[in-house]
């Protein structure tokens, strides 16, 4: 499924999304819709399988905060004139996340509280213990049983390639650093003070992050030794493909069977896909899902 509206990234973001928002498709089925979109439950029913599993990703909230301080350039828009505006927010959130200057900048949703929560349906505003936000939650949880924990990408990604019975070839990713940005105040340390005060204002965030990271590690443990050794092997071959595609893109390497994998062989045709970043694939899966129309919007 692919945003259909102005904005190719984003589905009426930071709005739920809506029946028309998605790129029309030939014979009206969608399988997968991984764009930003906040979770809404009724909208994704109306347009996918019945069958559909729904998974998320999440990071600690705290990291999350730096990096949207960062992408939204909160620390100008703030005036914090300081080697750690992190901090300085957070010792009084309170004074400067003022709902009238988050209006003005993000149409009503706060980039600070909560924001991993909203995106998956929470009322941001609220807190844990709010019996809407405990309400919530339970359906959350329910309909979406599994994060993946950027922190614990790998662990993530084999948990749920065992659950949904996938290749290792299927979670196989670029280590190409897409979006990793520096800035000044990234691994600046924050005082007890700051850390509780942003434990408290977004209280949902954390309970989401505690509870998915929590399942992460029980399915983990579940696994035992067999899930630590394909682990490894799901490692060893990731670095592999990469090298291989880093050093020799156009020729072929090829990978014998093991308990976790078939025999594969590594081509020309993957290593450029491996490469390819959200913008080509939306192309290629626009002009499948509905030429005609693709090439009416865009041109050939």
């Amino acid at each position: 499924m692919l945003p259909g509206g102005r904005n190719p990234a984003s589905f009426s973001w930071p709005n739920n999304p809506s029946p028309g928002d998605a790129y029309p498709v030939s014979g009206g089925v969608y399988n997968i819709l991984t764009h930003h979109a906040r979770y809404h439950p009724e909208t994704i029913q109306a347009r996918m399988p019945p069958d559909t599993f729904r998974v998320a990703i999440m990071r600690h909230p705290l990291d999350h905060l730096k990096s949207m301080f960062n992408y939204k350039h909160l620390n100008t828009k703030y005036k914090l004139d300081s080697l750690n505006p992190i901090q300085i927010f957070l010792e009084n959130v309170t004074n400067y996340a003022e709902t009238d200057m988050y209006n003005k900048f993000y149409n009503g949703h706060w980039p600070t509280k909560n924001f991993q929560s909203y995106v998956l349906g929470f009322d941001h505003l609220r807190d844990v213990g709010d019996e809407e936000t405990e309400q919530h939650f339970r359906e959350v949880t329910k309909d979406v049983p599994f994060v993946l924990i950027l922190e614990h990408l790998d662990e993530s990604l084999v948990v749920l390639k065992r659950t949904l019975c996938w290749s290792v070839t299927d979670i196989l990713y670029d280590w190409t650093a897409r979006n990793y940005r520096k800035f000044y105040y990234k691994s600046s340390s924050l005082s007890q003070l700051a850390m509780e005060n942003h434990r408290k204002w977004s209280s949902i965030d954390y309970t989401l992050y505690e509870h998915y990271n929590r399942t992460l590690w029980e399915e983990v443990a579940k696994g035992g030794e067999d899930f630590a050794l394909e682990l490894e092997h799901f490692r060893t071959m990731n670095s592999n493909v990469n090298e291989h595609c880093r050093i020799d893109p156009k020729g072929s390497k090829s990978f014998t069977a093991t308990r976790w994998s078939k025999a594969w062989t590594v081509d020309a045709e993957f290593c450029k896909q491996l490469r390819h970043d959200r913008y080509i694939w939306d192309g290629k899966l626009a002009m499948r899902q509905n030429g005609k129309l693709r090439r009416e919007r865009l041109g050939p």
